[in-house]
């Protein structure tokens, strides 16, 4: 009796040994996590490098890598599970929920992780130009970004709340910014939109060339218009003095540049990585100066989309909603 329940007693403890083994044994799976970021060495991609070195060694069995993307491309990756985590304009991430712009005829799903800082719609005439407002762009010649890039998509938007279109302007060149700048100084064009963190190097540019810039205002009650159409879009300030000739406080538009997240992707993995981010936000900080203002508080703010369960559940917990 005692040889039989010696014998029961270690084959529990061989099955036992067994499973142990077998659990040993089996290697944690990996999980790649794609990132869209931005242009090489553009300011996305040196952000999403350095998300993916906090996530590689704080979420064990996470391998992100970093591929060169934009706001609309990442956009799409996100909608068709080409990427995990994409970094975007909450301009675009609206476009896409609302089927607008680039997205038309095909409305995209897009959840937020976090806001990290905005970009701001600077519509530019020189300082001697005679345009005070928006109203008197009407007939005037004007670059308003490469057709289909984010500023040029403000710039017909603008227009229309405005009730106008490029029909009525006199001339409408589809140039980068340092090409604007050049035609403004030759007398070819009246002004330009760049869409950038202030102060930015193209406006400073023409700033330097004569006695100054104006940038024009967008009045509380069209950006409110803007806003019913693409909530992606908030109010952007820019300070008395920023540029050469611009000597009053500017409220523009601008949007956040927000890293999104696969509808889809794991709520855990989503909580786990916004928690990496706040962890390191004093390091971002210092990263680009366009971070120098990131908080997690500001990280909720005028996302152009609704939070990923996972981050929400991340905010929730730590009192930030």
């Amino acid at each position: 009796m005692k040889d039989n329940k010696f014998a029961r007693c270690i084959q529990c403890l061989g099955k036992t040994l067994a499973v142990c083994m077998a659990l040993v044994a089996t290697p944690v799976v990996a999980q790649d996590l794609t990132v869209g970021g931005g242009s090489i060495g553009g300011t996305w991609s040196l952000v999403g490098n350095a998300l993916a070195e906090y996530i590689r060694k704080e979420i064990p069995g996470v391998k992100p890598t970093v591929i060169a993307g934009g706001g609309v491309k990442n956009i799409l990756g996100l909608s068709t599970d080409q990427l995990q985590i994409g970094f975007a304009y909450a301009s675009s991430a609206g476009e896409a929920i609302n089927g607008l712009g680039p997205f038309e005829g095909r409305q995209m799903e897009a959840t937020a992780i976090a806001g990290l800082f905005t970009a701001g719609w600077q519509l530019t005439t020189t300082k001697d130009s005679g345009i005070e407002s928006i109203e008197d762009m009407k007939g005037k010649s004007i670059a308003p970004g490469i057709k289909g890039f984010t500023g040029e998509v403000i710039a017909r938007m603008v227009l229309d709340v405005y009730g106008m279109s490029y029909d009525d302007m006199k001339r409408v060149e589809f140039v980068g910014y340092n090409d604007s700048v050049q035609l403004i100084k030759d007398g070819h064009l009246d002004a330009f939109m760049p869409i950038a963190a202030d102060p930015t190097a193209s406006i400073q540019d023409l700033a330097s060339s004569g006695s100054g810039v104006n940038i024009l205002p967008v009045p509380d009650d069209k950006l409110a218009e803007i806003r019913k159409i693409n909530p992606g879009y908030a109010r952007y300030m820019i300070k008395a003095g920023t540029y050469k000739g611009q000597t009053e406080a500017v409220g523009t538009l601008g949007t956040n540049t927000v890293i999104y997240a696969a509808p889809n992707l794991d709520p855990e993995l989503v909580e786990k990585i916004t928690e990496v981010i706040a962890n390191h936000v004093d390091d971002l900080r210092t990263l680009h100066p366009l971070l120098k203002n990131l908080t997690m508080d500001k990280a909720v703010k005028d996302l152009g989309a609704p939070l990923h369960p996972g981050a929400k559940a991340f905010y929730e917990k730590k009192g930030i909603l």
